[in-house]
């Protein structure tokens, strides 16, 4: 039972592990940084390469509630995941370095995959979001299935917003700085 933790991306990457450890002084995604001083209360059970966090981390872009197992990928030292997460007002733009499309989100999902930037991200996710700013305008009702991969969502997206109603099924990729669409939609109330 942890009361309250407080840390940074500084203070985890100054820790030095037992002597035999493969990786002695783990580091942190520089991604990480952007969620400037974290406070966690909750459960966590397991290994520093293998564990389960149950519990609410709050930060400088936002909360964040957590039944998720954290494990560090073998083959790739990739940090992977898979749970539940529930955020509120989490700036997912500012996480990701993608401030110019991306804002605040409000969600309720299940994640499974591996790595925390735009460029390594791996993931499955199903979930509702309640709210999300994207290019600016804040959508409300969101239900979002598929998959995130080479800077790429793949998958269904369906919005039942007081300004729009949308079906959207294919790929959205974000490698380069104007998104590419490849989809079949039906729209209503735009």
């Amino acid at each position: 039972n942890i009361r309250d933790f407080q840390t940074s991306v500084s203070d985890v990457n100054s820790f030095q592990l037992p002597y035999k450890s493969p990786n002695r002084s783990p580091k942190l995604p520089a991604t990480l940084t952007n969620l400037g001083r974290i406070s966690f209360n909750g459960w966590v059970t397991g290994f520093i390469n293998d564990m389960v966090a149950f519990g609410n981390l709050n930060t400088a872009i936002g909360k964040l509630s957590s039944d998720i197992r954290l494990l560090t990928d073998p083959a790739t030292g990739l940090p992977g995941y898979k749970g539940d997460i529930v955020t509120s007002g989490f700036n997912v733009g500012k996480f990701l370095g993608a401030e110019q499309l991306l804002g605040l989100f409000s969600l309720n999902a299940v994640v499974e995959g591996r790595g925390l930037t735009r460029q390594t991200a791996d993931l499955n996710i199903n979930g509702n979001i309640v709210s999300a700013e994207v290019l600016g305008y804040n959508f409300e009702n969101v239900s979002l299935k598929g998959d995130i991969t080479n800077q790429k969502f793949n998958g269904e997206l369906l919005i039942s917003d007081p300004n729009i109603s949308l079906d959207f099924n294919g790929m959205v990729n974000f490698e380069s700085q104007e998104p590419i669409f490849d989809f079949y939609a039906t729209v209503e109330n735009a």
